[in-house]
């Protein structure tokens, strides 16, 4: 195990001439009240682990939750004889709600979504053929498409920063709500979100219309 030295001590611009911390271990009273707040919300190591218990040391399982739901209706009718339509409309609903690995401290997700998915897709579809003669068709359609998602982080609408004294990150129970991301760097592991909030909208609109003709 590296030795912990007080960076208080020495060269203020080296590490040169730093003393050691007593029993390698910083006093508690060196500790910063925000980080031990951050802290809390993570949970103890459960496993025995490697390097001395330091890394590889918590085990954690879940599962996520997803429903679906789907709903079309379709009309065909004939306007006369030479005239046929059509009418279609779709919608369907798709909802996840996924864990993290270290609860509300975040961490990776555990299954493909550290938050919730709220999607719903909708279409309609219109068309129409008229047998003009017995060697023209005229065929007209038009389509239209929706894609609406909302995805939000596990812990949106919640001031974790702020409950551990630190400033300026969340204003609000909305926009800056959440734990802000934390990188822990000996480590590479970062607490904190596993996704980002993100809204997507997108729409398709297509119309294509025709004439064939037939030599008889």
């Amino acid at each position: 195990m590296n030795q912990i030295f007080d960076p208080a001590t020495g060269s203020p611009s080296t590490p040169e001439g730093r003393a050691p911390f007593a029993g390698n271990r910083i006093p508690a009273a060196r500790l910063s009240p925000q980080a031990l707040a951050i802290l809390e919300s993570v949970p103890l190591p459960n496993a025995p682990g490697t390097e001395n218990g330091t890394r590889d040391n918590f085990l954690a399982s879940g599962s996520e939750a997803f429903t679906e739901n789907s709903f079309n209706v379709r009309v065909d009718g004939r306007l006369k004889d030479s005239i046929n339509t059509f009418g279609r409309y779709s919608v369907s609903d798709f909802l996840s709600d996924g864990p993290t690995a270290f609860g509300a401290a975040g961490g990776k997700e555990l299954v493909s979504l550290g938050g919730t998915s709220d999607v719903r897709n909708q279409s309609i579809a219109w068309g129409l053929d008229d047998t003009i003669s017995p060697t023209l068709l005229a065929d007209v359609r038009f389509g239209w498409f929706r894609y609406d998602v909302n995805v939000l982080p596990f812990d949106f609408g919640t001031t974790p920063a702020a409950d551990a004294g630190i400033p300026g990150l969340n204003f609000d129970t909305d926009f800056t709500s959440g734990m802000p991301a934390i990188a822990i760097t000996a480590r590479q592991r970062r607490l904190a979100r596993s996704c980002d909030g993100r809204r997507a909208r997108w729409r398709n609109r297509r119309r294509r219309s025709g004439w064939e003709r037939q030599e008889q």
